[in-house]
């Protein structure tokens, strides 16, 4: 798994770090858009093939590893060649990227999330989604950011689509 790992960063290098090892940062962000009255927002992306079935058929076990891994790191790489550098780019447990935006209000992380889904499928060819969610207008903690956040990017697929919800599909 983590000669995987390696080969994935090596291929596609990106400047990711896991969540849990961002706490120091995220308390940081927080303290200072607390202290200063500054907003902050947070971004969740997740990419995934357009077309499932076909992937699952094609792709075997290893295949399939091989194939999310350097996904992942290519989504990654593009991720963080279009951010601030002032953004702070992560990824949780399962492989979302988290993008936490300081100086920036829900307008502004609306119209990043737009670009981030359309340079992800413009250089990856993966369908993406994006959740937003903004400090302190929606939550006061970056938990409850990251959970309304996550949720906004599974609402993509429900019949309606929130106002706060970016989708880029490229055809």
């Amino acid at each position: 798994e983590s000669l995987m790992d390696v080969l994935a960063q090596g291929t596609f290098p990106h400047r990711a770090i896991e969540l849990e090892k961002a706490s120091e940062q995220i308390r940081t962000e927080f303290g200072r858009s607390r202290r200063y009255h500054r907003p902050l927002s947070l971004l969740v992306v997740q990419a995934s093939p357009k077309e499932d079935e076909v992937t699952r058929e094609m792709l075997k076990s290893v295949q399939h590893d091989i194939y999310s891994r350097l996904s992942n790191a290519r989504v990654g790489q593009s991720i963080g060649n279009s951010i601030r550098q002032t953004d702070l780019l992560m990824r949780d447990y399962v492989g979302r990227f988290l993008i936490l935006c300081p100086e920036t209000d829900l307008e502004h992380a609306k119209s990043l999330a737009e670009r981030t889904c359309k340079v992800v499928g413009d250089r990856t060819g993966l369908h993406s989604t994006c959740g937003v969610a903004s400090f302190p207008d929606e939550a006061l903690t970056f938990e409850d950011l990251l959970h309304i956040a996550r949720d906004r990017s599974k609402q993509l697929s429900a019949p309606a689509v929130p106002v706060m919800m970016y989708e880029e599909v490229v055809k």
